[in-house]
């Protein structure tokens, strides 16, 4: 085709008008799948300078603007269930949640306390507990104490028994007002408990047992008690618990002591004690 005839100069028409546009900047053809930008003044010439440039020569960083990259078509299909969210770190949650049903309680005990009467001066003593939530805010523990007996050294007792040694096994059932992962609650609390009470005498006690002579140098005797009172929880961790249990009650001895004596001295008689916990659960 000869190039001055109509159709070739059409042609040679066509492809300049082609050219042109391909090489006209912010043509549409060459942004295809390149990230938009707004603002800058960042030129092809100044990037070219400072890529050629010596590694040693500070150069002025080209602004370019801010990148406005294009819309990101999420790749879930319509009918398909959303992708579940990481769990919660429960070691990091700030909360302190609430403790599991059944979930048990180890703690260290220390009380302290008094006995009614003249004959006392107090006891106290280490001890430990297990227990655990049996319904959202009740809570049952089990304790075994082991507490010195002072004695009144006026008294009969005083100069009668010494190295006064209690052992107890109580059973407590607690009620929370508020709910039980709060850091500070206050809870009622009853129990029951029984335990034996040793001492040794100040002196051998001569006896006739089984129609033969001997000497008795310690003893002991059973008793029961009921008490109540309150319960503050003084902080609380998701694993610890710091808590003090202030309660009063009532003490009833046995009919008689190991060795046989009846007992006609150990009345029944008052308490109260104050029991520090620090628990782990």
């Amino acid at each position: 085709m000869h190039p001055r005839t109509p159709g070739a100069r059409l042609v040679l028409d066509t492809m300049l008008v082609l050219a042109l546009s391909l090489a006209a900047p912010g043509c549409a053809i060459l942004d295809l799948g390149a990230g938009g930008h707004d603002g800058g003044d960042a030129t092809l010439s100044g990037a070219a300078l400072t890529a050629s440039s010596d590694s040693s020569t500070k150069v002025r960083p080209l602004e370019v603007g801010d990148t406005t990259p294009p819309a990101v078509v999420s790749d879930i299909t319509l009918g398909e269930p959303m992708p579940a969210l990481a769990p919660e770190d429960e070691n990091l949650r700030v909360h302190r949640a609430p403790p599991r049903l059944g979930e048990p309680y180890f703690s260290l005990l220390g009380e302290g306390g008094a006995l009614g009467g003249h004959e006392y001066r107090g006891f106290s003593g280490p001890g430990i507990s297990i227990g655990g939530y049996v319904a959202p805010r009740w809570r049952l523990d089990l304790s075994g104490v082991i507490s010195g007996v002072d004695f009144n050294g006026q008294s009969l007792l005083g100069r009668s028994f010494e190295n006064g040694l209690d052992l107890k096994l109580d059973l407590a059932a607690r009620y929370d007002l508020t709910p039980p992962h709060t850091f500070m609650s206050i809870a009622p609390v009853a129990g029951i408990g029984t335990g034996t009470l040793f001492w040794d005498y100040a002196a051998p006690v001569p006896v006739i047992e089984d129609g033969q002579p001997r000497t008795v140098s310690d003893d002991r005797m059973n008793h029961f008690y009921a008490f109540g009172g309150v319960c503050v929880s003084l902080a609380r961790w998701r694993h610890l618990l710091i808590e003090a249990q202030l309660t009063g009650g009532g003490r009833f001895y046995g009919r008689h002591t190991s060795n046989g004596f009846k007992n006609d001295l150990l009345a029944p008689t008052g308490f109260a004690q104050l029991r520090v916990g620090i628990g782990y659960h």
